[in-house]
C-alpha cells in the first residue's frame, strides 16, 4: 500500500506577551511587566508519504513493514508549554519568525513486526503447541533540537532567545560522546 496523509491546523493556541515593550523598552501598560496571553494565532501543516507491506502465513511467517517520510511545520508546537523555545516566542512582535519544523517533526520512520509460528513439539502434548517468536523493530530519524539561551540580552526578560549560528563552524562535535554531548558550543554565539 502507498498513500499520502496530510493535515492542516488553523487558529491554534499559543503563548505570547500581551504587554510587549516597544524598541525603547516602554510597555503599553507600564503597571505590569510581561502579561502571558493565550491567543489563537498560529497554524500548522503536516505532509507524509506512507508505505506498508504485509505478509501472512508464508512458511509460518507473518508480519508487516511500514515506512513514513514526512514533514511537520508550525509556529508553536506546544502553544501552552512554558519550556523556553517550545511555546513562548523569541519576539512576540514578529510571530512569523517562529515558523519552522515542529518539535516533534520526525522525517523518516520505519517499523516492522514479525511473527514466526514454531512447529508443535509433540513430546509436550498441549504445552508444546501454539508458541511463537515475535519481534518489533522501530527506527526513526532525530527530531529538531530547540536551542535557547538562558541569558537574555534583549531587556525583555523572556529568557528564550535563540543563539546566532557561527558561519563555517560545524555544530556537531566530530568525536562526541555522552559525557561531552554532541553540540559544539563554539558554533553558536550570543545574539
Amino acid at each position: 500500500e502507498l498513500g499520502y496523509v496530510g493535515s492542516k491546523g488553523r487558529r491554534l493556541v499559543r503563548l505570547t506577551d500581551g504587554n510587549e515593550p516597544d524598541a525603547t523598552g516602554t510597555r503599553p501598560n507600564p503597571n505590569f511587566s510581561a502579561i502571558d496571553a493565550l491567543t489563537p494565532s498560529t497554524s500548522s501543516n503536516y505532509h507524509s508519504l506512507q508505505a506498508s507491506m504485509r505478509i501472512e502465513n508464508m512458511h509460518r511467517l507473518s508480519g508487516f513493514a511500514g515506512y513514513v517520510w514526512s514533514k511537520s511545520l508550525d509556529y508553536a508546537s506546544d502553544g501552552i508549554d512554558f519550556i523556553p523555545g517550545a511555546a513562548f516566542p523569541q519576539d512576540p512582535g514578529n510571530l512569523r519568525a517562529e515558523h519552522g519544523p515542529s518539535t516533534f517533526d520526525t522525517r523518516d520512520r520505519f517499523t516492522a513486526a514479525l511473527n514466526y509460528d514454531l512447529p508443535a513439539w509433540k513430546a509436550a502434548k498441549s504445552l508444546g503447541a501454539g508458541w511463537q517468536l515475535n519481534t518489533i523493530i522501530s527506527i526513526q530519524s532525530g527530531r529538531p533540537i530547540p536551542i535557547a539561551n538562558s541569558f537574555d540580552n534583549s531587556g525583555r526578560f523572556y529568557f528564550n532567545q535563540r543563539p546566532n549560528v557561527v558561519p563555517g563552524v560545524n555544530p556537531i562535535l566530530p568525536n562526541w560522546n555522552p559525557a561531552t554531548g554532541y553540540l559544539n558550543p563554539l558554533a553558536f554565539s550570543q545574539p
